[in-house]
């Protein structure tokens, strides 16, 4: 996993009339991830200045997650919060497929595709059971999609078995991509703001001046929260034993997005 214990800003200019944003990350100290920071800064600010785009892979996965870490809940999983203040948990080898479901307007439209997707995706389970009978794998509904979470093995995200059995579930390239270069796999285990009737959060971690404000925002965003669901159970599939650490997960996992009855979110 790639998350670091400092991150800083430092900002560059590029011309009289503008300025570049650099963030730094260490695990050293602040300092550090200060020269971290200045050294990107420049390096953009040098970029743009020669009439250069920067490279999209500057904004895009490569780089490590700016987030707050809350909680280390093994060697190998820690729970950080992202950008828009959901709670997410995060692993270095227990497998979690994040699936999509196709959005379109109507909810006749939503519920009847709802099924034939959930129906599609069971039928993808069963016959990724039969092609190896030693997976065992557990399925939620979410509010947008499904979760597939395998408790029987554990899968380095870099590993071919992991890219294959993304794919097999259906998870979208973006998702398959940021385990891959994260060497990390995701799973949200809060809701979404904005489906609670929230806005997002007024700062981004690191917090700076802004912290008291985003406190105020994240105590009310955890008591919505309790009110919601971020996911529902469909079913356990796969006769195989569990793999200890996986379903040490599995439990952490359930405790927090289950809430039997509650809307998802």
């Amino acid at each position: 996993m790639r998350f670091y214990r400092y991150w800083m800003r430092a900002d560059v200019p590029v011309s009289d009339r503008r300025t570049v944003t650099g963030w730094g990350f260490s695990d050293v100290s602040a300092e550090d991830a200060l020269e971290v920071a200045r050294k990107r800064a420049e390096t953009l600010a040098a970029l743009i200045a020669s009439g250069r785009r920067p490279a999209d892979r500057y904004y895009g996965t490569d780089r490590p997650l700016r987030e707050e870490v809350l909680e280390e809940v093994t060697d190998k999983a820690i729970v950080s919060r992202n950008s828009y203040g959901a709670r997410i948990l995060n692993t270095v080898d227990v497998l979690f497929a994040d699936v999509d479901l196709p959005s379109r307007r109507g909810l006749f439209v939503r519920r009847r595709r709802r099924d034939n997707f959930e129906s599609g995706l069971v039928e993808r389970i069963s016959q990724s059971l039969e092609r190896d009978p030693g997976l065992r794998l557990r399925l939620y509904r979410t509010a947008g999609g499904y979760r597939v979470l395998l408790t029987s093995r554990r899968v380095q995200p870099s590993a071919a078995k992991s890219t294959a059995l993304l794919d097999q579930f259906g998870s979208d390239t973006m998702y398959v991509s940021l385990c891959r270069t994260q060497d990390s796999y995701r799973a949200r285990l809060s809701p979404k703001p904005w489906r609670m009737g929230m806005a997002r959060p007024p700062a981004r971690y690191p917090y700076g001046d802004a912290e008291p404000e985003f406190r105020r925002w994240e105590q009310q965003y955890e008591s919505a929260a309790t009110r919601f669901a971020t996911c529902e159970l469909v079913g356990t599939y796969g006769t195989a034993p569990e793999d200890e650490e996986a379903a040490e997960i599995a439990e952490v996992h359930d405790a927090t997005t289950l809430n039997p009855g509650a809307p998802l979110a």
